[in-house]
Parts: structure tokens; C-alpha cells; sequence
């Protein structure tokens, strides 16, 4: 049974960083991302499940390299690598 809210799309080689405590802490693939998150091809995370991270993407397309920033809590660690859910940030409007 699929549990997710998004569709998933593959988005294999996309480079992120990840930072911790303001700590750069791996530099990843992407292996697919969604709307509300993204799983990293990671061989080990020593940052516990449910804490607070940073994602940088750094994306390519062709000569032009664009980066996007984004919160999120690791939501899942396999063998394979890490699953990470976006924080989403809540907007007021006055």
C-alpha cells in the first residue's frame, strides 16, 4: 500500500549537501524527490532519525547551476540511503 501524499519522481545524480547544526556533513545523490521530500544515496548517516536538517541542491541544467535550500527531517534510513521530509515554512499574511 503506497502511503505517500506525492508522486515521486526519479532524480538520479542530483548532488545535495547535507548540513547539520550548521555543519556540513555529506555530499549526496538524489535518487528520487517529491513535493514533500526527497531519498539521498547515502552509504551511512550518523545523524539520528527525526533530527532537523539542511539540504542544499546544487542543479544543473546545462551551463547554468542553480541551488535550492530547503529544511527537512530525516524520515527514514535504509541501507540504501536516507529519506528526508520537507519542512514546510509557514507564511503570514497581514
Amino acid at each position: 500500500m503506497e502511503r505517500r501524499q506525492s508522486t515521486r519522481k526519479k532524480a538520479p545524480g542530483n548532488i545535495v549537501y547535507l548540513y547539520y547544526r550548521g555543519k556540513r556533513m555529506h555530499k549526496c545523490r538524489t535518487n528520487d524527490i517529491s513535493t514533500r521530500g526527497v531519498f539521498v544515496e547515502i552509504k551511512s548517516l550518523a545523524i539520528p532519525l527525526g533530527a532537523v536538517v539542511q539540504l542544499l541542491f546544487v542543479i544543473q541544467q546545462d551551463t547554468l547551476i542553480k541551488t535550492h535550500r530547503k529544511s527537512a527531517i530525516i524520515t527514514r534510513l535504509s541501507d540504501h540511503g536516507a529519506g528526508f521530509g520537507f519542512i514546510r515554512s509557514r507564511r503570514r499574511v497581514s
